[in-house]
């Protein structure tokens, strides 16, 4: 019973963070860190115990790539689209 309940949203979250390692796949030299933590943990989890329990030491990378996701997903909105709403762009209180 609880693993019906768990499981579909965990499983949208790796959805939309593969989708978020899709989108943001041209600076991966820069995001390498966060590709070997994910794939190192895999790894390690599934040579020692094979429990998705012991694999939440990827989880803010993939937050990371959910993000990325996200950010596609709902282009409307300014805070997710870098454009903030005007905050730092505007003129100065002394002009």
């Amino acid at each position: 019973m609880l693993t019906a309940v768990v499981l579909p949203p965990y499983l949208a979250f790796l959805a939309m963070a593969f989708w978020g390692m899709v989108r943001t796949r041209r600076g991966w030299r820069d995001q390498f860190p966060l590709y070997a933590l994910i794939l190192g943990i895999n790894g390690l989890v599934a040579i020692t115990y094979g429990a998705t329990r012991y694999g939440i030491g990827m989880a803010p990378a993939l937050c990371l790539y959910t993000a990325a996701a996200l950010d596609a997903l709902l282009p409307g909105i300014p805070a997710l689209s870098g454009d903030h709403g005007g905050v730092g762009t505007g003129p100065s209180p002394q002009e």
